[in-house]
């Protein structure tokens, strides 16, 4: 949980935590199968497929013998919009920068690009303190649990 909240932060990233990485490969195995992970979480809870254009519907009314008024513009309007994959479209943009950007702001504000991701990075940086103070205590008990090779770090 604490990484995913990490990859939806626009301040960190995927990209800015996969240069954390550096040559650790198990770092680096632990953050791919975090990516997965959420995008799979995100595909069955968030992602909602765009509903097919209707087409309209021309009437047939005509009042006092005047032509019938048709919107030549609707079959533009009505295309369908190409599938975007809204995770990796994320994944592609420029860390923000960290003294200015507030995380669910930024969210809020690109909402209309990312309206099913922005609503699961909501849901998922709105996490309470605690739970995620808890969560952290579980995951360095965890961490230190493993033979790693980086424990060193933490002494730092």
């Amino acid at each position: 949980m604490l990484t995913s909240s990490l990859v939806l932060d626009p301040q960190i990233s995927y990209s800015g935590l996969l240069a954390d990485c550096g040559d650790d490969l198990d770092a680096h195995a632990y953050l791919e199968t975090t990516k997965e992970c959420l995008y799979a979480h995100f595909c069955a809870k968030y992602d909602k497929p765009l509903l097919a254009p209707t087409a309209p519907i021309a009437s047939t009314f005509a009042m006092n013998s005047s032509p019938q008024k048709v919107d030549f513009t609707s079959h533009y309007r009505n295309l369908p919009q190409a599938f975007t994959d809204e995770v990796q479209e994320y994944f592609k943009l420029p860390r923000e920068n960290f003294d200015t950007c507030d995380p669910l702001k930024w969210w809020a504000g690109w909402r209309s690009q990312f309206p099913n991701l922005s609503h699961f990075a909501q849901d998922i940086l709105s996490i309470p303190g605690k739970f995620a103070t808890d969560f952290l205590f579980g995951c360095l008990i965890m961490f230190l649990s493993l033979p790693h090779s980086n424990q060193d770090l933490l002494l730092l």
